[in-house]
């Protein structure tokens, strides 16, 4: 099946890695496709735990909804993925912890992993996105 790709912009197989992807995955995961944090992320528990923690961010980008840079549509609920806001690369035991992962779409993803938004800002997301008080949209 053709697609549009969200790295190079080009139309592709789906299942074609184009070498944007492939240098953002490698910095992403690094070049150990061995190691315990990339095994990690093909387990069901990781499975699992990402449908959970976009099930508590109503399906929604937390990142989106406050607004911040990067933001195309406040309540986005398009390629969304689960970030660790501390990474499993460098704390393994905080891998499954609720508090430390966030809903965000591909853009604040990326945002996220690169440093410009910071891990304090969205741990603030967390807190604020999952108070039992707050339904979601405050």
């Amino acid at each position: 099946m053709l697609k549009s790709c969200a790295y190079c912009g080009r139309i592709h197989e789906s299942k074609f890695i184009c070498e944007q992807k492939k240098e953002k995955q490698r910095k992403r995961w690094g070049n150990n496709k061995d190691s315990a944090a990339a095994i990690f992320r093909k387990t069901q528990a990781w499975t699992n735990k990402s449908k959970r923690v976009r099930t508590l961010d109503n399906h929604l980008c937390l990142c989106c909804i406050e607004e911040l840079p990067g933001t195309i549509r406040k309540y986005n609920t398009q390629h969304l993925q689960v970030h660790h806001i501390v990474p499993v690369e460098e704390d393994y035991e905080l891998r499954l912890d609720e508090d430390n992962l966030i809903t965000v779409c591909e853009k604040h993803h990326e945002m996220c992993e690169s440093g410009a938004i910071s891990r304090k800002k969205q741990k603030e997301l967390v807190k604020k996105y999952r108070r039992k008080e707050c339904a979601l949209i405050c």
